[in-house]
C-alpha cells in the first residue's frame, strides 16, 4: 500500500511561495512560512509562524512534521483541531466544482474562542468593515517578494457580538468559508486565480 507523501516542492505550490525562512540540518530542511500581520505595529506578536520539517529520502525532501505557533496553537486547540481533522476525513470532495464540502454540524461550538480571545490572539482587527459585529484581519506571507498574495480573514459573530457564526479565509485562490449555524464548511478553488512560484 502506498503511504501518502507531500514534498517540499509541493507545500511550495501550494502556499504559491517561496517560504520565509529555510534552513538545512543534516538531512532535515526546516521551512518557516509566516504570516505576518499587516496593519498593525506588532513586531511580530501578531504574527502565525508555521514550521514544516522534511526529512531527506530517495532523493526528495519529504514532510515530517509541522509546528503551528503559540497563537495558532490558542485559536487550535488540540480537541478543536482534533474535532476538525475528523470532519474532514469525512467530507465530500467535488473535483467538477473544486471544492471540499466538510460537515461541520458535530464541532463542539464551546471549544471555539470568543471574540474577546480572539482579539487577545490575533491583536485588535482591522479598522472600517462596515458591520458591528465582524473582525477583519490581513496577512502577508514575510519575506514574499509577492506584495499581492494577501492572506484575508473576516469572522462574523452573532447578535452577541461574541459567539462565532461564520469564518471565511481567503488567500491566493484559495476560499475558505465555514458556517457554523449550517453546519458546513467549503474549501474551494479557483484554479485561475492561483500563481505560480
Amino acid at each position: 500500500m502506498l503511504e501518502p507523501v507531500l514534498l517540499d516542492k509541493d507545500i511550495t505550490r501550494l502556499a504559491g511561495a517561496q517560504p520565509s525562512k529555510k534552513k538545512f540540518i543534516r538531512t532535515e530542511q526546516i521551512m518557516t512560512y509566516i504570516a505576518e500581520r499587516k496593519g498593525v505595529s506588532s513586531h511580530g506578536q501578531y504574527d502565525l509562524p508555521v514550521e514544516l520539517r522534511f526529512i531527506y529520502n530517495d532523493g526528495e525532501y519529504r514532510l515530517k512534521e509541522a509546528y503551528l505557533s503559540k497563537n495558532l496553537t490558542d485559536v487550535l486547540t488540540d480537541k478543536l483541531l482534533t474535532q476538525i481533522i475528523l470532519s474532514v476525513c469525512k467530507s465530500e470532495k467535488s473535483l467538477i466544482k473544486q471544492q471540499i464540502t466538510v460537515d461541520i454540524r458535530a464541532l463542539d461550538r464551546a471549544l471555539l474562542p470568543t471574540r474577546s480571545e480572539i482579539t487577545g490572539i490575533l491583536g485588535p482587527p482591522n479598522q472600517k468593515t462596515g458591520l458591528e459585529h465582524r473582525q477583519l484581519y490581513d496577512y502577508q506571507l514575510k519575506n514574499n517578494e509577492h506584495a499581492d498574495k494577501m492572506i484575508t480573514v473576516e469572522i462574523d459573530f452573532d447578535g452577541s457580538g461574541n459567539r462565532i457564526l461564520r469564518i471565511k479565509v481567503k488567500y491566493l485562490g484559495y476560499n475558505l468559508e465555514a458556517d457554523l449555524d449550517k453546519g458546513d464548511a467549503i474549501l474551494s478553488e479557483d484554479i485561475f486565480d492561483i500563481g505560480e512560484t
